[in-house]
């Protein structure tokens, strides 16, 4: 198990395109705001499920970075493909900070990634194919990663799991943050729904972020669904937002008998959800 009190602080991750979205989002002090690229295969993950497939453009990017200052601009990329020196190329031209490479699977692919961005952002790798996750060592390895994501939700797909927070639960995730903290990487994993929602508990899941050590999370699309936001006066989503940084920096008081009982709690849940 993580040692108590391993998080240094958590960042946040918001998606969109929209620019009063992200607008609210940077004056909410979330850390960053993801333009979310990736199309190439996700239809064919993703289509049949109920998750949320961004349509995003690169020329999004300009009119989110406009209206950030407080938030760092994070653009997910598609996977390596013929044109990935071009997008990526016009990606850090528009005002990206940091890039993230989705569905790798050999480190020769994020070899390429980094290679292409040569220094002009921050470099974030999304492992979310078993091969990443098996070839793990020789990758985090490679000079030139900031940080490291864990993507439950495509993983679990692949692996054939019935939910993705079996990955949590089975020890997997913690197996992941023990390698990037020998590779002295910060990493995250997954999502988070604002405090009281999801299928297990947002709360139950945030301890487990402190316990393992976890740095990093993207905010789901709970926090905020309204598709016509036209001012910044959105109360629920600052609201949901406080809510869960303020449980977050609290989690520092947390005995360890407290996480050992969190850990068994969420265990026994998604077991429920499992073989309902």
């Amino acid at each position: 198990m993580a040692d108590k009190g391993v998080l240094k602080s958590m960042n946040y991750i918001y998606i969109t395109n929209c620019p009063k979205k992200a607008e609210l989002a940077n004056e909410s002090n979330v850390d960053f705001v993801m333009v979310d690229l990736e199309l190439i295969g996700k239809e064919k993950r993703q289509g049949h499920l109920n998750t949320l497939i961004s349509r995003h453009e690169i020329t999004d990017i300009p009119s989110v970075k406009a209206v950030l200052g407080n938030s760092k601009l994070l653009v997910r990329t598609n996977p390596i493909f013929s044109g990935s020196k071009n997008e990526i190329d016009m990606c850090i031209a528009n005002g990206a900070d940091m890039l993230m490479l989705p569905m790798f699977t050999r480190p020769m692919e994020v070899e390429s990634f980094i290679r292409y961005i040569n220094g002009r952002a921050k470099v974030c790798l999304l492992f979310e194919t078993p091969q990443s996750l098996i070839r793990a060592d020789e990758i985090l390895s490679i000079k030139g990663i900031d940080q490291v994501h864990l993507g439950l939700n495509d993983l679990h797909l692949a692996m054939k799991l019935d939910f993705m927070f079996e990955l949590l639960s089975s020890g997997i995730v913690e197996f992941f943050a023990d390698k990037c903290k020998e590779s002295n990487i910060p990493f995250g994993f997954g999502g988070i729904a604002p405090i009281g929602r999801g299928k297990i508990d947002s709360s139950i899941i945030a301890k487990e972020h402190y316990r393992i050590g976890s740095e990093f999370v993207i905010l789901s699309r709970d926090f905020h669904n309204n598709e016509h936001l036209t001012n910044l006066k959105d109360t629920g989503f600052r609201n949901s937002f406080c809510e869960i940084s303020t449980f977050f920096e609290n989690l520092n008081n947390s005995s360890e008998l407290d996480l050992i009982e969190n850990k068994r709690k969420l265990k026994e849940l998604v077991m429920e959800v499992v073989y309902a």
